[in-house]
């Protein structure tokens, strides 16, 4: 019996929870649509509240009794009425609590709202994982969560991309650039590296050799790429444009040469960087201002 215990391995919950840590893959979904369903909920509650506030208010102000008349002028004796002469009073105390709850919800909507997205290949990895024992997943969930068996869809299906959040760490900024390494030059590039690269192991021993078909890419590794090639990028364009403004001699050609490498520098700057666009612009200026002060320069030399 212990031995059979022993021979058992998490193939769930536990068996995912390992892999998606151990591989910076870490994701969940966000439940967008319920989120915004309960904020509605919470609205509605409070505009009944709010009908019933106004309607409270100006039954009181209209009471035949003085100190009732005195609510809308005087928070003291509203604070301290009794019996149902105190209805508005509770209703501010119950608006006041709601107000919180939903402030606090719309906080923490806005607040999950801005974490990152995993990127299609993460998500397809994860997914292929729960059910390929071949990757060294095959977790066989039964919920309606994970088990993507119609008509419900895994959460980490290619429906619900738009809806999971990534909790790891990216290799690179989330640019043009480090999509394109990233996506389309990573997968030829593991075409080429593949023979020459192992697997990751099976650290629960369920498939056959120990040997799983998933491979893996070092995030800092991938991370240092990005960063560099955006370096050499960002410090090309105007190394070009100098010794190519310093060669050509003809001052309407140096014009049209100042026009297109400002062009150049702005979609570069568009493709390495996450910059903003008046932060493009104000860079842009800058270097179409340097190339116009070199231009002047030679050419008074």
């Amino acid at each position: 019996m212990g031995t059979e215990l022993q021979e058992r391995k998490p193939r769930g919950y536990s068996k995912l929870a390992s892999f998606m840590v151990r591989r910076n893959h870490v994701m969940v979904k966000q439940f967008r649509e319920l989120a915004i369903r309960d904020l509605l909920y919470l609205q509605a509650e409070l505009c009944d509240l709010q009908y019933d506030f106004n309607h409270q208010s100006m039954k009181d102000l209209h009471s035949q009794d003085e100190r009732t008349k005195l609510y809308d002028r005087e928070w003291c004796h509203l604070s301290h009425a009794a019996g149902g002469g105190g209805r508005q009073w509770q209703l501010a105390l119950q608006i006041r609590e709601k107000l919180r709850e939903y402030y606090s919800a719309v906080q923490q909507y806005q607040n999950v709202g801005a974490l990152a997205r995993p990127s299609d290949r993460r998500r397809e990895i994860v997914h292929s994982y729960t059910l390929s024992a071949t990757l060294g997943g095959d977790c066989d969930f039964l919920g309606r969560d994970l088990s993507d068996v119609p008509p419900y869809p895994s959460i980490f299906a290619s429906q619900n991309r738009d809806d999971l959040l990534f909790l790891g760490d990216e290799p690179g900024d989330d640019d043009l650039l480090a999509r394109f390494l990233v996506g389309p030059v990573l997968k030829v590039f593991h075409g080429c590296w593949r023979t020459l690269k192992r697997p990751v192991p099976d650290l629960e021993n369920q498939v056959q050799g120990g040997q799983t078909a998933l491979y893996q890419y070092s995030d800092i590794k991938i991370r240092a790429v990005v960063h560099t090639l955006g370096s050499v990028m960002s410090t090309v364009v105007p190394i070009i444009s100098i010794v190519v403004l310093y060669l050509v001699e003809s001052m309407p050609l140096r014009l049209g040469l100042v026009c297109i490498f400002s062009v150049i520098f702005s979609v570069a700057m568009s493709l390495v960087t996450n910059a903003r666009r008046v932060e493009i612009f104000a860079a842009a200026a800058a270097f179409s201002s340097v190339q116009v002060v070199f231009i002047s320069t030679t050419q008074s030399t």
